[in-house]
């Protein structure tokens, strides 16, 4: 897999989420890491962004998109076949 440089200068919440979205896009057919993605979450990226945008004191990971392991299957298959 090649080495992805850091993208230069200032990046929104949702420029991160659109990349991570396309990268997920790309690869998860061949990894399968992921069974299911939540693309709603887009009304928190969008309030980081509105958060930036006031001037809000932020923390060093606001607005950053992040992937959770889930170890229930209450509401969700976990059955791929």
């Amino acid at each position: 897999m090649p080495h992805l440089a850091p993208i230069p200068g200032p990046v929104s919440a949702r420029e991160a989420t659109q990349s991570v979205l396309g990268r997920i896009a790309a690869l998860n057919p061949t990894l399968n890491a992921l069974f299911a993605c939540s693309i709603t979450r887009g009304l928190l990226r969008d309030a980081a962004d509105a958060a930036q945008a006031r001037g809000d004191a932020l923390g060093p990971l606001h607005g950053v998109p992040v992937t959770t392991k889930v170890n229930t299957s209450k509401g969700l298959s976990t059955d791929k076949a």
